[in-house]
């Protein structure tokens, strides 16, 4: 017996690549939706919570909506499950602690074929703490 209950993940980078999945919806906030955005520069600073990475004049809620048209181009970084299965091994249950929405997260989790057993939206950065605490 370890004492360890749950390892905790962040999704965008650590299990996930969604940078193609927000890298589409900004491409067709310019492209249909006439938004003046530098994607090269967004994306450079890529893994910020939305209300930090996009400009204060830009529709978060049409990108939300435009990446969940393109979860299925999010893709598990090296090594994501083979990470999982080492959890599970231990025994202890997989948490994904991510600053991106339940659906965003669960779908672009789901598109790469990750399971885990529990998703918590919604924090970033110092944030992440609480809820690591409370899946123990």
């Amino acid at each position: 017996m370890t004492g360890i209950e749950a390892i905790a993940f962040d999704l965008d980078m650590t299990l996930v690549d969604s940078r193609p999945v927000s890298r589409r919806a900004l491409e067709r906030l310019v492209s249909e939706y006439d938004a003046d955005l530098d994607i090269e520069t967004l994306m450079s600073a890529y893994g910020l919570p939305l209300s930090r990475w996009l400009p204060p004049n830009t529709d978060g809620a049409l990108f939300r909506r435009l990446q969940a048209h393109h979860i299925g181009s999010a893709v598990p970084m090296p090594g994501a499950h083979l990470a999982l299965a080492a959890v599970r091994d231990i025994p202890a249950r997989t948490v994904v602690v991510t600053s991106a929405p339940l659906a965003i997260a669960a779908g672009m989790l789901h598109a790469c074929g990750l399971r885990v057993d529990s998703i918590r939206s919604g924090a970033w950065a110092a944030e992440k703490a609480e809820p690591i605490r409370e899946e123990g």
